[in-house]
C-alpha cells in the first residue's frame, strides 16, 4: 500500500488484534512497530510514522494523496 508517496505493509501477527507496521521510504525498510488494537489503528500508526518521516526527510518531487 502507499500513502503521500511511501509504500508501507501491515502484516497480522499470531495473538488476535495485534499488528506489525513497517514502512519503506526510498525504498528501504526502517524498524517496524507492533500495535495492539483495530487494523484501522495499525492504518493510523503507519500514516502517523510516515508524516512523522516526511517531516524529517523533506521531498520536493512528494505527491501528496
Amino acid at each position: 500500500m502507499q500513502y503521500r508517496g511511501i509504500r508501507y505493509i501491515i502484516r497480522a501477527r499470531i495473538d488476535r488484534d495485534e499488528w506489525y507496521v513497517a514502512i519503506y521510504p526510498d525504498g528501504v525498510e526502517l524498524p517496524g512497530r507492533v500495535v495492539v488494537g483495530r487494523r484501522s489503528k495499525a492504518e493510523l500508526e503507519a500514516h502517523h510514522m510516515m508524516d512523522n518521516w516526511l517531516h524529517r526527510h523533506p521531498r520536493k518531487d512528494l505527491i501528496n494523496e
